[in-house]
C-alpha cells in the first residue's frame, strides 16, 4: 500500500467514527 492510500483510508475511517 502506498502512504497516499494508508492515509486517505485513516481519514475516511476517522470521520466516519466521529
Amino acid at each position: 500500500m502506498t502512504s497516499r492510500m494508508t492515509r486517505m483510508t485513516l481519514i475516511m475511517k476517522g470521520i466516519l467514527e466521529n
